[in-house]
């Protein structure tokens, strides 16, 4: 059970290294939320509308027309652009990209194997697996940055429609307050269960975690020496090695011609 909790610490800190990496979008989302909010803002104050009275009959009957005001809404076709940029750069740069998490994974992995400091990499065999793991679970906890480049997207081909459609109609400023509840809350919590049962199946990877025995140790172990001391010199001749070796006395060898 140590060894299972210790792979899963080592891969844990690996994963850090790797999101050290990437963007992870807290910007971005402070953003939209920052965004959102102003949008709200205005909707409920009502600042976007214009009314332009009339009367009749000498001022007795009085009537108003409303209409949006354009002046009001072309920041925002501006801001939503503006946003669409930073969720497009955030993008480029985070995991939800496909060849800059490769890169950034392969990159760690690279700096782990010349450090020689986990042994989730003690053979090429696992060194795949730890790959294929690693590159599938950046993308599953990349997932919130995806919602935010659906939601910028969405946003700004909705102001857009509205600049180029005479920028006369509320709907812009409705569909801009939906987007929060109908597709930004919904995805970000999907986003959520996603990383956890992601995190799921990585621990129950890592429980059934096997550490190879290194196949060509650096120095023999006194276990095995006890076992066959014997070993073949460069002549062709069985030399027989005193133990005494392994605890601190000097290396002996015996010839003996077979």
């Amino acid at each position: 059970m140590a060894d299972e909790y210790s792979a899963y610490l080592d891969y844990k800190e690996i994963r850090r290294r790797v999101e050290r990496r990437l963007k992870q979008g807290t910007g971005l989302l402070a953003h939209v939320i920052l965004y959102l909010l102003a949008v709200v803002v205005v909707v409920l104050s009502g600042t976007y509308l214009n009314y332009s009275y009339f009367s009749v009959d000498n001022g007795v009957r009085q009537f108003y027309e409303v209409y949006v005001n354009p002046g009001i809404g072309i920041p925002f076709v501006l801001w939503s652009l503006v946003l669409l940029f930073h969720a497009l750069r955030v993008y480029r740069k985070s995991g939800a990209d496909g060849d800059t998490r490769e890169q950034a994974v392969e990159t760690e992995l690279r700096a782990r194997l010349a450090a020689d400091d986990t042994t989730l990499l003690a053979d090429r065999r696992q060194s795949f697996r730890v790959h294929s793991l690693m590159v599938e679970d950046i993308l599953a906890r990349s997932g919130r940055i995806n919602s935010l480049m659906l939601v910028a997207v969405v946003n700004a081909v909705v102001w857009l429609a509205w600049a180029l459609a005479g920028a006369r109609t509320p709907y812009a400023w409705l569909g801009a307050v939906l987007i929060a509840p109908v597709v930004l809350l919904p995805l970000l919590a999907l986003n959520s269960h996603a990383r956890r049962r992601q995190e799921k199946k990585v621990m129950h990877t890592l429980e059934n975690w096997q550490v190879p025995p290194h196949i060509r140790p650096k120095r023999q172990s006194p276990d095995y020496a006890e076992t066959d001391p014997r070993h073949l010199a460069d002549d062709g001749e069985l030399v027989e090695w005193d133990n005494s070796e392994f605890y601190g006395n000097d290396r002996k060898a015996k010839r003996s011609r077979s």
